[in-house]
């Protein structure tokens, strides 16, 4: 997919507005849905003429920068798995051998995320990246997966605009 943070050019504008500008959340959400079906994603930024990239434009891209510092494991080289989107919710798999990627951009209420696709195995683990800890899982009433997220209010977490499961031994 090839997108412009200028929403209604792919050159610098002097005269834009920041209401016509992608914001981070939307350029992390076309990102992971494009590599979940197997896309490669462009995203383009119209530098001045003199070769100048307006600081807007380096904000959201530091910000991505940021964004992929922590979860790029699943991004990189990684490739679509048997499910890419789970229906209904905000969350998109990837792949890369045997582990998988939840991908989600809502913090559950209550803190416990319900992933319907996954299979269980008795060696599945399940971590988030940027946070150390393992988290507590189980088989989801009717299926699929469980899963307790860490205990803090996400504002806390190293980023807010999505998060990434580890998803290690499952089917």
């Amino acid at each position: 997919m090839c997108s412009s943070i200028d929403r209604r050019s792919w050159g610098y504008r002097s005269n834009m507005q920041i209401s016509e500008l992608m914001d981070t959340p939307s350029i992390i959400q076309e990102l992971v849905s494009t590599v979940s079906y197997g896309g490669n994603y462009l995203l383009n930024i119209g530098p001045t003429k003199e070769g100048v990239i307006a600081p807007i434009f380096q904000e959201r891209l530091l910000a991505l920068g940021k964004w992929l510092k922590i979860n790029g494991e699943a991004i990189y080289e990684s490739k679509p798995w048997r499910v890419q989107k789970e229906n209904g919710t905000k969350t998109w798999y990837t792949s890369k051998g045997a582990v998988v990627y939840a991908i989600f951009f809502t913090w559950p209420a209550y803190g416990v995320l319900i992933l319907p696709s996954p299979h269980l195995t008795s060696r599945m683990q399940v971590t988030m990246l940027g946070f150390s800890e393992s988290l507590k899982w189980e088989m989801a009433p009717g299926g699929g997966l469980e899963v307790t997220l860490p205990s803090t209010v996400p504002s806390v977490l190293p980023l807010q605009y999505a998060w990434t499961l580890k998803l290690v031994g499952v089917e």
